[in-house]
């Protein structure tokens, strides 16, 4: 028989590096799979600043992008994007969320009440004195003191856009 060898032990630095290998073997195995399964390709956000907000939404849909749309008060027309974010031009994963800003038009103020029957010059000053941009036309009357109002469009206690015109019919 031939003679025994005497077992060889594993030194604790052997060991670990060959623990330490294992798990990077594992680990680089885990990351390549799931890389190959959840990669996505890369798009260039387009430019869609001064478009209306369905053109825009198109738009980011056919690039692979998600819309998101936030709207705020402006003095730019009702719909028009404002703004993006990413901005155009950059690249990002396909699917993602692209938020455009989108005017909703001019804050809407409540027209003051009690206007018909009043002074034009009182009248005129609270319009103003709310945003209103104010229009006088002057309409001949034989049951209305001259210089009161006639009528108010829009209408008192109705809303309408700050900044926008107020028309004063006064006899």
């Amino acid at each position: 028989p031939l003679p025994e060898e005497p077992a060889r032990r594993m030194s604790p630095q052997t060991r670990a590096l060959l623990v330490l290998g294992g798990l990077v073997v594992v680990i680089g195995g885990i990351l390549l799979i799931t890389n190959l399964f959840t990669s996505s390709s890369q798009v260039d956000v387009p430019d869609v600043v001064g478009e209306k907000v369905a053109a825009a939404q198109a738009t980011l849909r056919e690039a692979g992008l998600v819309p998101e749309v936030q709207r705020v008060i402006s003095s730019q027309p009702v719909d028009t994007v404002l703004d993006q974010s990413p901005q155009a031009g950059r690249s990002v994963r396909e699917n993602t969320t692209v938020t455009i800003v989108v005017s909703a038009g001019r804050e809407r103020v409540a027209l003051p009440t009690g206007l018909v029957g009043s002074n034009v010059q009182e009248a005129t000053d609270r319009l103003r004195a709310v945003g209103f941009v104010v229009n006088v036309e002057e309409r001949n009357s034989e049951t209305v003191p001259r210089d009161l109002v006639i009528s108010v469009d829009p209408p008192g206690g109705s809303q309408a856009p700050y900044g926008s015109t107020v028309t004063l019919v006064v006899s």
